[in-house]
């Protein structure tokens, strides 16, 4: 039997960018990680501040909680407007693996109104 991890409705917010921009914005990730087959499934909704388009949507990794890091993972679709919803299927390498089960990546969706990261989980 495969293991699979179950990230749960992880909140998106700005107070998680390690530089929080000024947004109201708001949303949450759930992703499942299916460690037989490598595969990352994820869902994120967001509403981001009045004004903002998403410009882009990544998994980030490694980091310590608080720091930034590089993207790992761009996503195959990437957000549109200023709410919306992100479904897909990724396959993580033996280092991504490692890191994701690690506590060390992140999901961040970049603005118009904040390049580096409007809402982080």
């Amino acid at each position: 039997m495969a293991q699979v991890y179950a990230y749960v409705a992880l909140p998106l917010t700005a107070t998680q960018e390690p530089t929080a921009p000024n947004t109201i914005g708001y949303g949450s990730v759930t992703a499942l990680y299916n460690a037989a087959t490598k595969a990352l499934t994820y869902s994120a909704v967001y509403q981001l501040n009045p004004g903002a388009s998403a410009t882009a949507a990544h998994f980030h990794g490694s980091a310590a909680l608080g720091t930034n890091a590089p993207v790992e993972i761009g996503l195959p679709t990437q957000p549109t407007g200023n709410s919306g919803k992100l479904v897909g299927t990724v396959t993580l390498n033996a280092t991504q693996e490692a890191a994701l089960l690690a506590g060390n990546w992140y999901f961040n969706i970049h603005s118009t109104r904040a390049a580096g990261g409007e809402l982080r989980a």
